[in-house]
């Protein structure tokens, strides 16, 4: 089960990574990485402030992420039960981080 676990903690640290990067203005508006709502991208201004309101729901999402990816590794027999706890976290972080990048942007 370690490969199903790795996954979502690739893409918490990947998240972690991003958000701040798009944040700070070292990745720019773009169709491809950041969050990509359509109000984020009416400019660079829009763009950084709302990845920088996203940042510590993204850190919470993510750490989240990794700690019960980890976590299930110890855990005998817990099955798909540790990837599965461990994309819950990431998503549930990253839907709180894109709402509130939406709502800092508005």
């Amino acid at each position: 089960m370690l490969i199903f676990s790795v996954w979502p903690m690739l893409l918490s640290v990947a998240f972690m990574v991003v958000v701040p990067l798009c944040a700070t203005g070292r990745i720019k508006s773009n169709p491809i990485v950041g969050i990509r709502w359509a109000s984020l991208r009416t400019s660079e201004v829009a763009w950084q402030t709302g990845h920088r309101a996203a940042m510590p729901a993204t850190y919470v999402g993510g750490v989240l992420a990794i700690l019960a990816g980890i976590g299930f590794e110890f855990v005998p027999n817990s099955g798909i039960a540790g990837p599965l706890v461990s994309f819950a976290f990431l998503l549930i972080g990253f839907g709180v981080a894109s709402a509130a990048a939406l709502r800092a942007v508005r």
